[in-house]
């Protein structure tokens, strides 16, 4: 079977190889034979039929050997030469793509920067135009300023004095209205206040003419007895003078009076010397009086007063609080305002008067000051 698979195989190879010859060899040069040396397809079949020895076969497998080695030789430098020129080519094409890389990284860097300086140059022109424009604005800004000063200027002087003249004429416009309200009011005021003077003194007046009974303490110098007795008090008809006598003396006997003009003030309670001095014995129960037998009255301080003079004290003594109320009201009054009128019209005024307030004359104690 080997010799067979070899007869097919050599027939190709042996139409390329030269064949090798031993000279040494006996059966090609001992024995002198003339004829070429067999081909390894002849020597395979004469060794397969048994013509010959297997012998011849070595020659011919030393020469294939020998051919396949060279073969072997020149197919490794065909490599190795494919191989040196694919790494020439590949060292080639990685020193192009290096130097292309080389080159596109060259022209990004160089077109960034361009991009770059482009940008910069328009921001810097970006920032000229906004600084050209904000220094026109500036100077434009200053120059209408310049104007609007130099214009307000010109008119400030006359602005001023009209500015001035309307606000004198408001505020003088103002006072004058102001004068002419409060002169109102003040008038009105001052009439209605007449009026109602007029009226409380007209009602005063008239209750003191008509006078009224009071208890009056007696004042003896050297008497230990100063109990009060009853008394009727009026005024007189021109309001001059205040009097008093004996409610039980109709004639008016003893009668006895004081200037008004010589009252300086009218007391209510228990202030004056001797109204103190007759409450503190009011209070005294443990006191014997050996001369009198009467029990000392007891004093009431919202029912005593007093009308004081500049030469002497009279003290009174009222039947209850409403009356004493009515006599330091109507006393005050005409002490107070009296003197403000004209005697003679006062005078027509309380009898023009008198007649419109007898209706009231019954609600004229129930007045409040």
């Amino acid at each position: 079977m080997a010799i067979g698979a070899l007869v097919h195989q050599s027939s190709a190879a042996e139409q390329v190889l030269v064949p090798l010859h031993q000279k040494g060899c006996k059966i090609t040069m001992g024995a002198g034979i003339t004829l070429p040396i067999p081909t390894l397809r002849h020597a395979l079949l004469l060794v397969a039929n048994r013509r010959a020895s297997s012998r011849i076969l070595k020659p011919i497998a030393v020469e294939r050997i020998q051919r396949a080695w060279v073969k072997h030789l020149e197919k490794r430098t065909a490599t190795a030469q494919i191989k040196a020129a694919l790494a020439l080519e590949q060292a080639s094409a990685a020193v192009i793509l290096q130097s292309a890389w080389r080159r596109y990284l060259a022209v990004t860097a160089k077109r960034i920067e361009e991009e770059a300086m482009r940008a910069a140059q328009a921001v810097l022109i970006e920032k000229r135009k906004a600084a050209a424009v904000s220094i026109q604005s500036c100077v434009r800004g200053q120059g209408q300023r310049r104007l609007y000063h130099r214009r307000l200027a010109e008119i400030n002087g006359p602005l001023a004095r009209i500015q001035a003249a309307f606000r004198g004429w408001a505020a003088r416009k103002q006072l004058k209205v102001t004068r002419r309200a409060a002169n109102r009011i003040a008038s009105t005021w001052r009439r209605v206040r007449c009026q109602v003077l007029r009226a409380r003194l007209a009602r005063a007046a008239n209750a003191l003419r008509q006078g009224g009974k009071l208890a009056k303490y007696r004042k003896h110098h050297g008497k230990r007895n100063h109990e009060r007795h009853e008394r009727f008090a009026w005024v007189s008809e021109d309001l001059q003078c205040f009097l008093w006598a004996p409610a039980a003396d109709q004639a008016h006997r003893k009668l006895r009076s004081i200037p008004m003009s010589s009252i300086t003030a009218v007391t209510d309670g228990v202030k004056t010397p001797l109204l103190k001095k007759m409450e503190h014995r009011a209070t005294e129960t443990h006191r014997h009086i050996p001369f009198s037998h009467k029990k000392p009255l007891a004093i009431d301080e919202s029912c005593a007063f007093s009308i004081i003079c500049r030469e002497r004290v009279v003290d009174f003594y009222a039947a209850d609080l409403k009356s004493r109320n009515a006599w330091l009201r109507d006393l005050r009054t005409v002490l107070s305002h009296a003197h403000t009128y004209d005697h003679k019209a006062a005078m027509a005024a309380v009898q023009r008067l008198t007649a419109e307030s007898a209706a009231k004359a019954s609600d004229s104690d129930t007045d409040e000051d």
